[in-house]
């Protein structure tokens, strides 16, 4: 989906004022601050080494109160097994199970808050700061931890 047909969906549903659209990699640092990053369908693309990257740029960013929202198939839960194998053998990823999404999460001081079944392939994880970490009190990461 382009910006543009991003931003007139936004508008579509009264959602325009209370939305922003950024061009952007989560490979490089994310603009900061915002309530919620949500990554649809990203990070089954992943290894585990992108993945704990992804999941970096995202905490960095991420305001003590703010949010990380996966939707994405859920391993033993919401995945198909040939979408497992297409991922495997496509992009090198997976389908992880939630189990694995708590250890990367906890890797960057997140857990996970929320789990929701939205459809029969798609769930919603919801992962918060869980405090520990010196920037979560903050509300920004210190250059110096930022990956």
């Amino acid at each position: 989906m382009t910006l543009r047909h991003g931003q007139a969906r936004f508008a579509t549903h009264g959602l325009a004022d209370r939305t922003e659209i950024t061009e952007g990699s989560f490979f490089d640092p994310l603009p900061s601050g915002a309530d919620a990053y949500l990554l649809s369908d990203i990070l089954h693309d992943w290894d585990d080494e992108h993945a704990h990257h992804i999941f970096a740029q995202c905490a960095a960013a991420a305001t003590p109160s703010g949010r990380i929202l996966i939707l994405e198939p859920i391993g033993e839960r919401r995945a198909r097994t040939d979408m497992d194998l297409s991922m495997l053998a496509i992009y090198g990823g997976r389908e992880r199970r939630i189990e694995e999404f708590r250890a990367l999460a906890a890797t960057h001081h997140l857990i996970l808050d929320t789990i929701t079944d939205l459809t029969d392939q798609r769930c919603l994880l919801e992962f918060r700061c869980d405090g520990t970490d010196a920037w979560c009190s903050r509300g920004s990461r210190p250059r110096s931890l930022q990956p």
